[in-house]
């Protein structure tokens, strides 16, 4: 089983908390997950073989929100944060 804790943007209240929570524990092989709003961070248990990192950030996305690090039995993996060109303005993580 893995252990990693993300840090996510957006989320402010516990319709955001069940949203994230919800789509992520739809994803195969998930064990755990649970969101700390204060501390803006998912916490999950999942089987390796079964799903990955990169899936579990799309469900976060797919619930509305932005995986912003991930941290893991290696350490912190953080997203770069690019602000965005054009009318819209404003900054995305890749």
């Amino acid at each position: 089983m893995k252990n990693e804790s993300y840090t996510v943007e957006g989320m402010s209240c516990n319709h955001c908390k069940m949203a994230v929570e919800n789509e992520v524990k739809a994803l195969p092989g998930m064990s755990s997950a649970t969101v700390d709003l204060a501390a803006k961070t998912l916490k999950v248990e999942y089987d390796g073989d079964k799903t990955t990192p990169a899936a579990i950030k799309a469900a976060v996305e797919e619930a509305g929100f932005t995986v912003v690090c991930l941290h893991d039995a290696t350490g912190w993996r953080c997203y770069t944060k690019t602000k965005l060109t054009g009318g819209g303005g404003g900054f995305v993580f890749v």
